[in-house]
């Protein structure tokens, strides 16, 4: 028989786990009593700054302050966005119908003309006077009439675009000293470069009467006429600063509105009663949380340095005493069906009832000691158990000679008792009966040359 208390024990974290949840009440309590706590002090604070006048001024001040500042900030980042908006529309607008951004610049369609105004003007020789020379002013009005709004709406009406793209297209150039104007248009391919180029010189065409009539009689003629695919790397240049500025702007947008979303309000300290409260619930809750975790702490504490008899497995486990029965708690105790879960998540088996229990420690009794003649029941508590148990072995044994008593560690006449019996069974308390005094009994026992039979926890 082991006699010695183990002075290491094995931290099972199972049991552990086990030990902690089952002190669910006091964790509870714990937590209520914080949350109670902590929830009443923030409310009683907010209502007293509540009634306080120089705060409440003070706060109402840096309220109106605050909100001037966020109504600022708040137009500005909407102004901001409103801007980014429409400019990245009208990019957005631009790349999709711009016939310059579909041209490839590794293979861009072109065409060109030289166009030569023939007028009628001579120099007369010998003559101070000469007539003026209209030639220029006509090598002008061919070249600005091919930036004219008049004469390019039919040519973009017959392309299917809109003006604005149509005149970046067109590149003319005037020669005053040779009288030629250079037209140059650029297409998606060659086909569609010669059709504007045609269309562009048709237009001219139907100018050349209205120029004669206001400035002078003259003849415009086709010099030459290309068509053309070549590279521009100019082109993609610019095409890539027209899709970065559109990657920009989206970037920007983003970012306006995630500044704009974080921007938050400011609110009132002021507090009014249902506030108050909401704060006081708030409050009531983080201070739960902090409860239930300091009291499952201590409980946790409390498992690992328990000096108290709880179950028969770890008392068997320690001294080495055959467990003859164990019985449920006496105390009914609030919502035990939370116990009774517990229980069986932990595989831990559901308390029999008391006449089960009797029966079980008789039939024990029975097996393990059959030549038994006399035993002694000490009670370690403070109860009457132990006569209730002895009444029970009489009737179950009424060949035996049953005594009980006190504690062998306390009581002088239960060493009597006991030194002249066939062996001493041990009445713990659950829950109240310390390691200490189990060990002391089996001293006790030991001294008086008795042997102990097995314990009940009751």
């Amino acid at each position: 028989m082991n006699d010695k208390v183990s002075p290491r024990q094995e931290v099972d974290i199972k049991e552990l786990l086990y030990g902690v949840l089952k002190s669910w009440r006091p964790i509870v309590g714990l937590g209520l009593g914080c949350a109670v706590l902590l929830g009443g002090y923030r409310a009683s604070q907010s209502v007293a700054g509540q009634m306080d006048e120089e705060y409440a001024r003070e706060q109402q001040e840096q309220y109106e302050a605050d909100l001037l500042v966020y109504e600022s900030a708040r137009e500005s980042y909407e102004r901001e966005i409103d801007n980014i908006v429409n400019s990245l529309d009208s990019q957005q607008e631009y790349l999709q119908d711009s016939i310059l951004m579909k041209i490839s610049p590794y293979d861009k369609g072109t065409a060109s003309a030289d166009l030569y105004v023939k007028s009628d003007y001579e120099i007369m020789p010998g003559m101070d006077y000469q007539n003026p020379d209209y030639t220029d002013a006509l090598v002008k009005a061919y070249a600005s009439s091919l930036k004219e709004d008049v004469v390019l709406e039919d040519v973009a009406g017959s392309l299917g675009t809109e003006l604005r793209y149509l005149k970046e297209l067109i590149t003319v150039t005037a020669d005053l000293e040779s009288d030629v104007v250079t037209v140059t248009v650029a297409h998606q391919d060659e086909d569609l470069a010669r059709e504007l180029l045609e269309l562009l010189l048709e237009g001219l065409e139907a100018k050349e009467e209205t120029l004669a009539e206001s400035v002078g009689p003259h003849e415009l003629v086709v010099l030459s006429q290309i068509t053309d695919s070549v590279v521009d790397l100019t082109l993609s240049d610019s095409q890539k600063r027209v899709s970065d500025s559109v990657t920009a702007l989206q970037d920007s947008l983003e970012e306006k509105k995630q500044a704009l979303s974080q921007l938050s309000a400011p609110s009132l300290s002021l507090v009014s009663r249902g506030a108050a409260l909401s704060q006081g619930v708030k409050y009531g809750v983080l201070g739960g949380v902090l409860g239930v975790m300091l009291g499952a702490f201590c409980a946790c504490l409390f498992w690992l340095f328990r000096d108290k008899a709880e179950n028969g497995d770890e008392v068997e486990m320690r001294f080495g005493f055959r467990e003859l029965g164990t019985f449920a708690d006496r105390k009914k105790k609030w919502f035990s069906w939370i116990d009774r879960m517990l229980d069986r998540l932990f595989g831990k088996k559901p308390a029999a009832d008391d006449e089960t229990v009797y029966r079980r420690i008789e039939a024990r009794l029975r097996y393990y000691y059959p030549e038994t003649e006399s035993i002694y029941i000490g009670e370690m508590g403070q109860g009457a158990f132990a006569e209730a148990l002895s009444g029970r072995l009489k009737e179950a044994f009424p060949e035996w000679n049953v005594r009980y008593g006190g504690s062998l560690s306390e009581d002088p006449e239960a060493l009597a008792h006991a030194s002249g019996s066939s062996g001493v069974i041990l009445v713990m308390e659950k829950g109240r009966s310390s390691y200490q005094d189990i060990q002391r009994e089996a001293e006790a026992a030991e001294g008086c040359g008795v042997q102990i039979l097995g314990f009940v926890l009751a």
